[in-house]
């Protein structure tokens, strides 16, 4: 499988190469999704732009990053549209991948992110940290999170256990989740210092 992968893997390092010498000079992008993380439509000055690259002042949209997959969504101005299919995030400036019509640089664009799908990542972000607590309780404080992926439609978790988890400790660990879930409890976000 790792050969069946390394075409695809080829081809991000070339998107990102290509986002890299395009954002080189350009200031750090202006997160608007910090101080609104609910918030699915803004408007923001083109600073960079390719046929399949957009770089914006400013923006909602959600770089992939944390095992989070970046947002998708539309740029629209003077009755022209841009589809985002993709946010990544080089050196603190965020680039949009785009198919359809190119920004002009210097243009005002009217940016709408998928808010349905950045929901349910969003839940998916929390059901992870959920399911890791439920499985420490379960497995032990060794137990820890190696890895996850968190998309639109599903959600995976990676832990580190010495041995493979028995049909009873799985049942335990979706029997705590789910009573957590149940719960309907709070969530208290806030931003920290690193």
């Amino acid at each position: 499988s790792r050969h069946i992968e390394f075409p695809a893997r080829e081809k991000e390092d070339e998107r990102l190469v290509e986002a890299a010498q395009l954002t080189k000079d350009l200031p750090k992008t202006e997160r608007l999704y910090y101080s609104d993380q609910y918030a699915a439509k803004f408007t923001a000055t083109v600073l960079a732009s390719t046929p399949k690259i957009v770089i914006l002042d400013r923006t909602l949209f959600y770089p992939e990053g944390g095992g989070q997959v970046g947002d998708i969504g539309v740029l629209r101005w003077r009755g022209l549209e841009a589809r985002v299919t993709d946010t990544q995030i080089v050196d603190g400036v965020i680039v949009h991948f785009i198919e359809g019509d190119q920004p002009p640089v210097g243009e005002v664009v009217w940016g709408e992110i998928d808010y349905e799908r950045r929901l349910s990542i969003m839940r998916h972000h929390t059901a992870t940290h959920i399911l890791i607590g439920a499985a420490r309780r379960v497995l032990g404080k060794h137990a820890w999170q190696m890895g996850a992926k968190k998309e639109a439609e599903s959600a995976r978790l990676d832990i580190s256990h010495h041995a493979p988890l028995s049909r009873d400790e799985i049942l335990k660990i979706e029997r705590l989740a789910n009573e957590v879930v149940s719960k309907r409890l709070p969530v208290k976000i806030s931003w920290l210092p690193r």
